[in-house]
């Protein structure tokens, strides 16, 4: 789990040097514009600068909640974890907050919150459950490294390979960064983490997703074959809908299964006759896809809900590359229905497709 999160993916311009070097983003001048030096402490992949309020308040405020200071003033306490993927995509925010203890300091009603950012002007999708004491254990723990931890991550871990000479430098490509809010009686402490190196506050943040997922049944009814991490699936997780989302995960393992790679697959999952509809007026689904030039065409799903007995999925189609090498998207929807046990396309609708 842990080499997950640092596995390196391709190059980018977000690159964290350790061994003591200096950032990788020194400042370029462009014109009479200047760019800030990328600060491997506080930003993300993409320099979004996580320890700038401005910034961070429009993150925290994608997710459809309050900033951190604003609900310990209200009274909750707790912790909060937000984690962003190696391409600054926000992946769920997972916390456990409460507002009332015990006598003996112990909280009375804590929830487990997941949440997702959102999507345009939708509400943030979420999950919420009262917590257990296996997860309220584990984010006692976070909030005692957090507290005990320096502002600013030490330069330290896997600094050097083995055999490696001393001065050797080694890169750290698409980090994982998660930031740590931790609500206390004194007020918020927030700590910015990266998955370069050796960091137990990091490590604790990335594997409370994981902790969150086991509360969450419908959650487990998807395939983590499918998914880099705990984090990956509870953020698929989030896309579930309707009255029966276990039959809404059926549907999204095969939509987000090896074998849906490429459009082409679909195919073997078409119910006899299948209704399709698109703007070319084709009547196959090679056809109204564009498959027969052998262009890779890729489908993303974004929600799936259960409506009835049928399955409903909306995302995007993406056509890579035609002759002139242009990129076309566009919007799909997809009806599932189960036929003699098994999961079948019965309807799909293309609307037009749009240049990137």
């Amino acid at each position: 789990m842990r080499n997950a999160a640092r596995t390196l993916i391709g190059m980018t311009a977000a690159i964290f040097l350790l061994s003591g070097a200096t950032s990788s983003l020194a400042q370029e001048a462009k014109g009479d514009a200047v760019e800030p030096e990328f600060d491997p402490y506080c930003m993300d992949d993409y320099a979004r600068d996580l320890c700038d309020p401005e910034w961070w308040g429009r993150i925290v405020e994608s997710f459809g909640i309050e900033s951190a200071e604003a609900a310990q003033a209200s009274g909750w306490r707790g912790v909060r974890v937000f984690t962003v993927d190696g391409y600054s995509r926000d992946m769920p925010m997972v916390s456990v907050l409460y507002t009332e203890v015990s006598q003996y300091g112990s909280p009375l009603n804590p929830r487990l919150d997941v949440r997702g950012a959102r999507d345009g002007d939708g509400p943030a999708p979420s999950l919420s459950r009262e917590a257990w004491f296996g997860i309220l254990d584990e984010t006692t723990r976070i909030a005692e490294l957090a507290t005990a931890a320096p502002v600013r991550q030490p330069v330290g871990g896997d600094r050097t390979l083995p055999g490696a000479d001393d001065d050797e430098m080694i890169f750290c490509l698409h980090a994982w960064v998660s930031v740590t809010e931790i609500l206390n009686d004194q007020g918020v402490v927030r700590r910015v983490r990266n998955a370069c190196g050796d960091d137990p506050l990091f490590d604790a943040g990335y594997e409370l997703s994981g902790q969150a997922l086991r509360g969450f049944p419908v959650c487990n009814h998807l395939d983590p074959a499918n998914y880099r991490n705990e984090s990956a699936q509870l953020d698929r997780c989030l896309v579930l809908e309707g009255d029966d989302q276990i039959a809404a995960a059926e549907v999204l393992n095969l939509l987000d299964g090896p074998i849906f790679d490429e459009a082409s697959s679909i195919a073997a999952y078409a119910a006899p006759g299948i209704r399709i509809a698109g703007t070319s007026g084709e009547t196959s689904l090679s056809g109204v896809l564009g498959l027969d030039d052998a262009r890779v065409v890729r489908i993303y799903t974004a929600s799936v809900r259960a409506v009835g007995p049928d399955v409903r999925a909306r995302g995007i189609v993406h056509r890579y590359g035609d002759k002139e090498g242009n990129d076309f998207v566009a919007d799909v929807q997809q009806v599932w229905r189960k036929i003699d046990g098994a999961w079948r396309l019965v309807e799909f609708s293309l609307g037009p497709w749009e240049p990137m």
